[in-house]
């Protein structure tokens, strides 16, 4: 009798087994949050999942039944795909832990064709919070993108850890889906998705395995399911193993040893955000930046001010939703006088500048860089008038800045960092006991320098 292949992800059980000393047992919270909401989909959002067959894209110039060219409607399907995925920007950028450490590396877009009707649909990872993600399918059909299928979540950011993969099978047969969360033990989660006759995406049903450490820790129990259904071992192997089998490419998954080798075997086709604006927007007519402008939500009559309260020293900033800023720095040293200028000297900037990349990272947190600024008086010069000596310098709490943040109240305070909380006391006075953030902030983060909203 032929011995059953290891099924997939059989490495994590083998690394359970072996593992005896518990995680911490509040992770079992997190853990309850995201296997109840991977073990079933929201039916109540789950919009009507159709598909229009159509034909082959690229070079080739065939017509549908309205006389309209596979060409043009690939077209019309990237153009569609492009708003869809400006609509869903921050919620894509949100779920930046797919690769774990490697922060910044999330390839969470695939742009493929799942259902053999030679147009692409478009997969896309986003997140509601930042705890848990999900996965969204988009097709074209008549004339407009359509969702095909939603899974809620299927990637969390836990600290047992969770690894998952979505696996486009052969022959345009469908998706198979894998999820997995460790603990104690471990929950996997197996699921594959087809076209009905009727071209509706729907389950085919969902098995899992449970591995959990025996009373006296001596071992493992493993348990199998078809849905709540306890199955044989050798049941749950012939889906598991009947479904990798059939695996063609990958569209998404996260790191880990097991997945690693399986997607060399049989690649990847996920991507960045960036490459995948890029790459649908070749050959169209459409402006990518104005397309995904982000706008900050401010207005100009806001004033941000960075000081430390003591001295007569401060800078001001005014910006708008474009991130375009005018402003000054000043100040004062009345003690410090000399030929020419018995009333002292005064520092002063008076600047204008724009922040680009402008990216929202979560409701309350946009992320910017300092494009430039720029001094309306050379930087290093002087002149003296009535009296008073003014030297013309850099603006302080700019200067030395690439990436800064915008926060809006609701921001909670454990996220925010000490040096920014610092510079609360001489504008707003002290923030460190609020739970949440009360003004509009902006922080430099090389510098550690914190602006807030203040009234005049």
């Amino acid at each position: 009798m032929n011995e059953q292949k290891q099924t997939p992800m059989g490495l994590i059980i083998g690394i359970i087994i072996g593992v005896t000393v518990l995680i911490l047992g509040g992770i079992g919270v997190a853990i309850a949050y995201v296997n109840g909401a991977f073990g079933k989909e929201d039916e109540s959002r789950r919009p009507d999942r159709t598909t229009e067959s159509t034909e082959e894209i690229a070079v080739q110039t065939t017509e549908d039944a309205n006389g309209t060219s596979t060409e043009d409607i690939v077209k019309a399907a990237h153009e569609a795909y492009l708003n869809i995925l400006s609509e869903h920007m921050a919620k894509i950028q949100r779920y930046n832990w797919q690769y774990g450490y490697n922060y910044g590396n999330t390839e969470p877009i695939a742009i493929e064709d799942l259902n053999g009707d030679d147009i692409p649909e478009l997969i896309f990872m986003e997140a509601e919070d930042e705890i848990a993600a999900g996965f969204t399918i988009y097709g074209f059909e008549n004339g407009a993108a359509k969702c095909l299928y939603e899974y809620t979540t299927i990637d969390a950011e836990v600290a047992g850890g969770s690894v998952f993969y979505i696996a486009k099978l052969q022959d345009h047969a469908g998706i198979f889906i894998y999820y997995s969360v460790v603990d104690e033990g471990s929950n996997e989660n197996f699921e594959e998705i087809t076209l009905n006759s009727s071209g509706v995406y729907e389950s085919q049903g969902r098995f899992s395995r449970e591995a959990y450490p025996k009373d006296d820790n001596l071992g493992m129990n493993v348990t199998y399911y078809e849905g709540d259904v306890e199955i044989s071992e050798d049941d749950f192997n012939d889906f598991a193993n009947g479904c990798e089998d059939r695996i063609e490419k990958f569209l998404m998954h996260s790191e880990g040893e097991d997945i690693d080798t399986l997607v060399t075997m049989n690649g990847c086709c996920s991507i960045s955000l960036s490459d995948a604006k890029d790459e649908l927007a070749e050959g169209l007519d459409v402006d990518l930046e104005e397309m995904f402008k982000v706008t900050l939500p401010v207005d100009e009559s806001m004033n941000f001010c960075f000081s430390s309260g003591a001295g007569g020293w401060g800078t001001y900033l005014e910006m708008d939703s474009d991130g375009n800023f005018t402003g000054d720095y000043h100040d004062s040293d009345m003690g410090d006088t000399g030929e020419g200028y018995p009333n002292g000297t005064v520092y002063v900037c008076n600047f204008s500048g724009k922040f680009t990349d402008i990216e929202q990272v979560d409701e309350h947190t946009y992320k910017m860089k300092l494009e430039s600024y720029t001094a309306d008086d050379e930087i290093g010069t002087e002149e003296i008038l009535d009296g008073i000596r003014y030297v013309y310098t850099g603006a302080y709490g700019l200067e030395g800045g690439k990436t800064f943040y915008l926060y809006t109240p609701g921001k909670p305070i454990y996220e925010l960092s000490e040096d920014f909380i610092g510079w609360s006391y001489g504008v707003v006075g002290d923030i460190s006991e609020d739970t949440t953030l009360k003004y509009y902030g902006i922080y430099n983060e090389e510098e550690g320098l914190g602006f807030f909203v203040y009234s005049e």
